[in-house]
């Protein structure tokens, strides 16, 4: 023992150190960022104050991002709307950025419109490409392709990569201009060399289809490739299903799930879907137990319920009609239906389950009911107790949902047990009650 605290002690003071000396170089590094940020936010006010368009620019850039000054979106507009009266075109852009997203100044599309305008007549290609934009989606003006058209192309003749996919995605539409999939290529390609996520992606499926372009699988894949490499979902998801389908590779169902991942921890529900339809092994297994156990207590309710209607064929009917309704439960959630989505889906589903599996057991062992409603109460007991002692409302929100499904299936199992042993305690009274009358005798 004594050994091994000589050897630890050292050990652990040299780990103190280190992360001490990893903390203060961190420390360091962002105290000196500040610092510079500082010196050219400095350089930028005394520009800005003296009237310099393209310093008030700069200035409204840092208040905007919050780089050497409190990040604060009013100050930004204001010296934005400074450089902007004076003809800067960047600033006046920008101040339509703030007018279109309520950023320091009141939401207002006719506004932003009005400085986008400003700037695309002098000829700023993002402006241009914003004012587009705006007559595409009719905000701040009427609804106008052409005219979006007419914008996107004054800027994708500059060389904005956006208004290159804009003008092509135009095409490929035919709105604004005659559908042409040859010419909607063109510009996906420009934008695309440019590394445009979107053009990439979309110049894929243009091979995929084969639009405009011979079908071609394998180069549908390479651009596919080029977006999904840069992080845009939607590319993921479809590298993932050309890996799932084989198509322009050799088909690999774990690359796909790794791709389908990355698509679905960005949110892209195409690729949450994959993943659910693709179930683990331990998931198929879970599924098969649940569809035999499901099946098993059909087969045996149906079999209780022979000779005349009564109690017994009235349970029986119970039965199945719950093991039925489970069915229907399991497979809307593996078609992933709309409802499937819900809590208050899964909360039922849940409860069917439990109200299943306690009757299940009861067709394994018949003298199951006590015990099943005798666990199933403690724990739900001691769930809930241990979830109060254990959880403030902060870190308990992130568990809610094992909360209320555990709850659910504890409940599911109680209510059968605990209707069997009441049917069995009203069985076994009716019958002392048969026995304790007095049998007819002659006098």
């Amino acid at each position: 023992m004594t050994s091994l605290r000589k050897i630890a002690t050292p050990v652990a003071c040299v780990a103190v150190i280190s992360g001490a000396a990893i903390l203060w170089w961190v420390h360091k590094q962002k105290a000196i960022e500040r610092k510079k940020f500082g010196e050219a936010a400095s350089i930028s006010r005394v520009g800005a104050e003296q009237g310099d368009a393209r310093a008030q620019f700069e200035f409204a850039s840092m208040y905007y991002k919050g780089k050497g000054v409190r990040q604060d979106y009013g100050e930004a507009a204001r010296w934005l709307r400074k450089a902007a009266d004076q003809g800067y075109a960047k600033a006046q852009d920008a101040l339509g950025v703030a007018y279109y997203y309520g950023q320091g100044v009141p939401q207002d599309y006719a506004e932003a419109v009005r400085w986008y305008r400003r700037a695309a007549d002098q000829g700023y290609a993002k402006a241009q490409l914003d004012l587009g934009s705006m007559y595409y989606e009719g905000k701040g003006v009427r609804q106008d392709y052409a005219e979006a058209s007419r914008w996107y192309r004054r800027a994708a003749d500059q060389g904005d990569a956006m208004a290159q996919y804009g003008l092509g995605y135009t095409y490929f539409q035919g709105k604004g201009v005659p559908q042409d999939y040859a010419e909607a290529i063109r510009w996906y390609r420009k934008a695309a060399d440019l590394g445009n996520v979107m053009a990439q992606d979309n110049l894929g499926y243009m091979y995929f289809e084969g639009k405009g372009v011979p079908q071609d699988y394998v180069e549908a894949v390479r651009w596919f490739r080029k977006a999904a490499d840069q992080g845009y979902a939607k590319a993921q998801y479809d590298l993932g299903y050309m890996y799932s389908q084989g198509k322009g590779l050799p088909p690999d169902h774990a690359e796909a799930a790794r791709w389908f991942r990355k698509a679905a921890k960005q949110g892209d529900t195409k690729a949450q879907r994959a993943l659910k339809t693709r179930l683990s092994t331990p998931s198929k297994v879970l599924i098969t137990i649940e569809f035999l156990g499901t099946i098993l207590l059909l087969v045996s309710s149906y079999r209780s319920a022979g000779g005349a209607f009564g109690p017994q064929q009235r349970t029986a009917i119970v039965k199945e009609l719950l093991g039925l309704s489970y069915l229907v439960l399991v497979c809307m959630g593996l078609f992933q239906m709309g409802v499937a989505q819900t809590n208050a889906f899964r909360f039922t589903k849940n409860l069917l389950a439990g109200m299943v599996l306690a009757m299940l057991i009861s067709v394994i062992w018949q003298q199951s009911a006590k015990s099943v409603l005798r666990i199933s109460g403690m724990l739900f007991v001691a769930f809930n107790l241990y979830a109060i002692a254990h959880y403030d409302v902060k870190h308990f929100a992130p568990a809610i949902r094992m909360f209320y499904l555990t709850n659910a299936l504890l409940i599911g199992m109680a209510i059968p047990s605990a209707a069997a042993v009441w049917l069995a305690a009203k069985t076994y009274q009716e019958g002392q009650s048969r026995s304790g009358q007095a049998a007819p005798s002659q006098t």
